[in-house]
């Protein structure tokens, strides 16, 4: 539970801090792409007014290579300068004589492509072109220079979000190990004066006392005694932390052999029980504690089927995975009562709760079972047939 919680928290913090570092990223870009372009826009400018290009620090400075080709009225090429030393000539004449093209359809723009240019025609009919691929702004080395500080900056952001789940989940992490070691304690206190009353209770039936009062003493002492048994359990389950024994098990035979023992519970309860169990399904488990979850949730369907009613439980293998489920029949559980259907001590509506017998820790407990073996286990209404309960092994 407290490491759902921290992971929960990482993840909320990692999407809140990466959502804040992309727009600020983002900003930064836009930003320093604008002043870039500006700044690209004064220079040719500059070149175009002066008729040449001298080189001058602010140029040379710069990561990008300017152009200024001359063109005559019929867009002959007639020379190049260039900031750089080796220039391709018939490149540049032809991206020159299209942006030629493009200064004619739109007279005011400055962009084509990724050319930023301006373009100078005198009155001797010979077209100056001056402009800057803004494609060289992004160089391989300053690329991976950007891709690692996001790297950085993401595992920056991991850390502190790792550190911080456990300065805040460290009250909730001291408050439900109390709460944990309250309720063994308060269990192990209880087991021996309830053993005592149940003792005192049976020692006057046996001596012909029998009376509704005691039979009420000793039917409450029974039901005590169960609660603090799952306490106890469920205790013991969250105290294991994923530290339970471990080994392959054939789940098909574990699930036939609890099958088989409820069959006659349902039909003193007038509940059909149908089994559809493939043969030798195996996964890595604890037998004993995946008995355990078998039993809760067959007897939790068996409670709630109605009467007359119908329980199927149903093992199958899907991929790679083993997937067990328990069908019944009856009402179904509230749209309300659904995400909290596995919580401790928690109750639905009196519909699915009729029984004395239920203190709202059985599904409790199957959910603790099922996360020490890695697996999931959901509950689901099936309109107008009930409510299945599914498991899914990993």
């Amino acid at each position: 539970m407290v490491k759902k919680l921290r992971a929960k928290f990482i993840l909320v913090t990692m999407l809140l801090l990466v959502a804040v570092f992309i727009i600020l990223f983002s900003f930064y870009m836009v930003h320093t792409g604008h002043w870039n372009e500006y700044d690209t826009l004064q220079i040719v400018t500059i070149i175009s007014d002066n008729g040449h290009i001298n080189r001058p620090d602010r140029i040379s400075n710069k990561d990008y290579s300017v152009y200024l080709a001359r063109l005559d009225e019929n867009n002959q090429l007639l020379d190049i300068e260039s900031t750089e030393e080796n220039v391709d000539g018939e490149a540049v004449e032809r991206i020159a004589r299209k942006i030629l093209e493009h200064e004619e359809k739109v007279p005011e723009d400055y962009r084509y492509d990724s050319y930023i240019y301006v373009v100078d025609r005198s009155t001797n009919g010979i077209q100056q072109v001056v402009f800057v691929d803004t494609a060289e702004y992004i160089r391989p080395g300053r690329t991976i220079g950007i891709i690692i500080l996001v790297v950085l900056g993401l595992a920056m952001i991991f850390v502190v979000s790792y550190f911080l789940s456990n300065f805040i989940t460290e009250p909730a992490v001291e408050e439900l190990n109390r709460e944990k070691q309250f309720v063994s304690n308060a269990s192990h206190e209880l087991k021996t004066p309830l053993a005592a009353i149940k003792i005192n209770a049976e020692a006057l039936l046996d001596k012909n006392l029998d009376n509704r009062y005691l039979q009420n003493i000793q039917s409450e002492s029974d039901r005590m005694d169960k609660l603090i048994h799952r306490l106890l359990h469920l205790s013991y389950l969250e105290e294991k932390d994923k530290a339970i024994e471990m080994k392959r098990v054939n789940l098909s035979d574990l699930t036939t052999e609890v099958s088989l023992s409820y069959e006659s519970v349902a039909y003193e309860k007038n509940v059909s029980f149908e089994e559809e169990i493939e043969e030798d399904i195996y996964t890595k488990a604890n037998p004993d504690e995946i008995k355990q979850l078998i039993v809760i949730l067959i007897d939790n369907a068996i409670k709630h089927a109605g009467n007359p009613g119908e329980v199927t439980i149903s093992l199958a293998k899907e991929k790679r995975h083993a997937i067990l489920s328990v069908h019944n029949t009856g009402p179904e559980i509230s749209e309300e009562d659904l995400p909290h259907i596995f919580e401790r001590f928690y109750k639905a509506d009196d519909s699915r709760h009729a029984d004395a017998d239920s203190f709202g820790l059985g599904l409790a407990i199957a959910k603790t079972i099922v996360d020490l073996h890695h697996g999931e286990i959901s509950v689901e209404n099936i309109p107008n047939q009930g409510v299945t309960f599914r498991v899914l092994f990993l």
